[in-house]
């Protein structure tokens, strides 16, 4: 394992160099003078963040930045965040925040083609009669919104909360009385959403959201 002062040290130096994925990094001699040890140290840093999927080393080319797919971030960011132990009224209180602070974009950036999604998502959850599937329907209509938005990054931030949240709450949600419940109000989200009334959109996903 690399030295962990190290491997820090080098973590905020790969975070503050602005580099884009493809980018080579310097050699091991130079970065080894850079933080004033053996290169055989750095050597052990640079294999550490190779494993995590970070850096890549291209024989005859040196060592470059891995692209990161949204996917892969997302599972990272929602291990850590479940290592944290965070409670379940905490990422509550962030999905509040989240997908109400959404739903202005939402409003503005709704296409015919999330309009058709977010219906059939919520005509399969009132078909749906098994409940864990209904709560997975339920899951994807609120990602959906935020996905409306067109921002990947927000759409990241949601499904690693969305996981979180669910695995630790959601065992009490799930029977059809509560699903039923859940297609109404999404309906009336939707209704609001497509009529562009963001503040009406807002007060039902509140309203909606808050009882869980």
């Amino acid at each position: 394992m690399p030295d962990d002062d190290l491997a820090r040290r080098f973590r905020v130096w790969l975070r503050d160099a602005e580099l884009k994925p493809g980018d080579r990094i310097p050699g091991e001699i130079e970065l080894a003078g850079r933080f004033g040890v053996p290169r055989a140290a750095l050597r052990e840093v640079i294999m550490h963040y190779c494993q995590l999927g970070v850096l890549v080393r291209v024989r005859n080319r040196g060592t470059n930045v891995c692209a990161v797919s949204p996917e892969r971030l997302g599972d990272d960011l929602a291990l850590c965040f479940g290592l944290a132990g965070f409670a379940a009224g905490e990422l509550k209180e962030v999905r509040l925040l989240l997908e109400t602070a959404t739903a202005g974009l939402a409003c503005r950036r709704l296409r015919p083609a999330d309009r058709t999604r977010l219906r059939g998502l919520i005509d399969a959850m009132a078909a749906e009669t098994d409940a864990a599937a209904a709560d997975q329907l339920d899951r994807d209509f609120h990602l959906a919104l935020v996905q409306a938005c067109g921002n990947p990054c927000l759409s990241m931030f949601s499904g690693v909360i969305q996981t979180l949240f669910r695995r630790q709450h959601r065992g009490p949600w799930l029977n059809k009385a509560a699903a039923a419940k859940s297609v109404a109000e999404h309906r009336a989200i939707l209704a609001a959403l497509e009529a562009g009334d963001a503040i009406k959109a807002q007060r039902l996903l509140i309203a909606h959201i808050e009882p869980t």
